[in-house]
């Protein structure tokens, strides 16, 4: 797997793992995710598709804000960092 694709896999796969980890000693301390990726509902699904099938990798979720919120507040993160291009 090229360097690219397999930080990608990582990051997407190890996020939710790593707060889940850490959950315990860090309860004070507020956890921001700084590499996010939404997708407008008409073209979620199709993005997330996508995506996986360049990146070689099975997506966990549909690629929409109500879906990274609802994601981030399970696994006890604070924020997420996005940027419009």
């Amino acid at each position: 797997m090229p360097v690219i694709e397999t930080m990608l896999y990582l990051h997407i796969v190890t996020v939710t793992k790593l707060c889940k980890l850490f959950a315990e000693p860090m309860k004070n301390r507020k956890i921001i995710d700084i590499h996010t990726h939404v997708y407008p509902e008409k073209i979620s699904n199709a993005a997330v598709v996508s995506l996986g099938r360049f990146y070689n990798f099975v997506p966990e979720g549909n690629g929409t804000f109500p879906e990274l919120y609802s994601t981030s507040v399970d696994n006890g993160i604070s924020g997420a960092l996005m940027l419009a291009t």
